[in-house]
């Protein structure tokens, strides 16, 4: 009987942790927010880099949610050139032309109000937080152009270790800017160049972990 007992409340014990769990995972899901940015530069000199602002309470997605943010990840990015002069003037050919770059690197920096508005929409009241090191998402390594032309299947997916450090940040301070940094051109080429016009895209997404 004593046996018979012990194996009724070891069920019951197993059927309340799954239970638990069942209502645990249902009271959490996960929603991501794809960010697009489209930069076009005239007279882009390489190697340089580039910075984009984002805010987080500019998204539905976000702002609906934004009580209940367990975590707040910046989850992947992508790149892709769609239209580019070569700096003899050329249109860029994949066909014709070699171009390729050491890399393209990553980085999120982030932002702080200028003047204490915290739900402030307007980029121009934010600026670099200078506490906070700006951290490496990833980066793309000898990178010839003609892989990234016009296609948007070179996905990097972030470091979970990187991931955890920006969401300790992300659920208090949703707003950050993105860096591209490009690398020096591979061959012979002059240090510098000029690159009469460059229209370039690249897409991050943010993933929020939602608990009810």
């Amino acid at each position: 009987m004593k046996k018979y007992n012990m194996i009724l409340i070891l069920i019951a014990a197993m059927m309340t942790s799954c239970i638990t769990e069942t209502i645990d995972k249902m009271s959490q899901f996960t929603v991501q927010i794809p960010i697009y940015y489209k930069t076009e530069y005239k007279d882009r000199i390489h190697p340089s880099s580039s910075v984009e602002f984002t805010n987080l309470n500019e998204y539905t997605e976000y702002r609906d949610n934004r009580d209940m943010v367990e975590k707040a990840e910046v989850y992947q990015f992508n790149y892709r050139i769609d239209s580019l002069v070569m700096p003899n003037k050329e249109i860029y050919d994949p066909n014709v032309h070699d171009l390729r770059f050491e890399y393209i690197r990553y980085k999120i920096i982030f932002a702080k109000p200028k003047y204490g508005d915290e739900n402030s929409l307007n980029s121009s009241d934010f600026e670099y937080d200078l506490t906070q090191e700006p951290i490496v998402l990833g980066e793309f390594q000898d990178v010839n152009i003609r892989d990234y032309f016009r296609q948007s299947n070179n996905i990097k997916t972030v470091d979970d270790k990187v991931t955890n450090t920006i969401s300790d940040i992300l659920k208090k301070k949703p707003y950050f800017f993105i860096m591209t940094e490009y690398g020096n051109r591979i061959g012979n080429y002059p240090e510098k160049e000029v690159f009469p016009f460059v229209l370039a895209r690249f897409d991050v997404v943010v993933r929020l972990g939602i608990k009810l």
